[in-house]
């Protein structure tokens, strides 16, 4: 693993955490194929209700956001 994966996977723990903290679920696509529209995305899930947070892509993907997009929406 290089220094910017475990970078990386420290940055999605603390988000997690925090979205954690929110009272939400981070969620990770699990698509593994580069040509997915959701690859490397997530999603904020509402526990109560069951549904994203996010807007989904194209209807279909509801990972959507980026752990930037995640960040921000947690800081306003």
């Amino acid at each position: 693993m290089t220094k910017e994966e475990h970078l990386e996977r420290l940055r999605e723990a603390r988000v997690r955490r925090l979205t954690a903290k929110a009272g939400f679920l981070l969620r990770k696509s699990r698509s593994r194929s580069w040509n997915s529209p959701d690859h490397g995305l997530y999603a904020v899930i509402d526990p109560d209700t069951g549904g994203t947070v996010n807007p989904p892509i194209a209807q279909r993907w509801i990972c959507s956001w980026t752990l930037d997009d995640v960040e921000a929406w947690l800081n306003e």
